[in-house]
């Protein structure tokens, strides 16, 4: 009788430990679940931190071909007006030799 009682006891406690084992199986599974969603996360908001660093190096490279375009630009016009200013400077200086040479003769 004892060892009856013994052996339904152990298979009381080895049902027990079934339970608990299948209960932290289960517990595991959801905890592994979980996990994988949040690598799924991490991995998709690196995802979209290297597509904003990438967007920003682009903005920067943009805006530094922009700032160089406009040196450039003002650059030439810088050139244009020198090249007029010493137009106008030529063309100033032979009227004043038109005009000495004219009053020359004048007198």
């Amino acid at each position: 009788l004892k060892f009856v009682l013994r052996e339904e006891q152990l298979e009381s406690r080895v049902e027990a430990a079934r339970q608990d084992q299948s209960s932290a199986l289960s517990t595991l599974e959801a905890f592994q679940s979980r996990l994988s969603e949040s690598l799924e996360r991490v991995q998709s908001l690196e995802d979209e931190l290297n597509q904003a660093k990438e967007e920003a190096e682009q903005m920067k490279q943009e805006a530094k071909e922009e700032k160089r375009k406009q040196k450039e630009k003002e650059e030439e016009e810088r050139e244009a007006r020198t090249k007029q200013d010493e137009e106008r400077e030529a063309r100033a200086k032979k009227l004043e030799e038109k005009a000495a040479e004219a009053i020359a003769k004048g007198r």
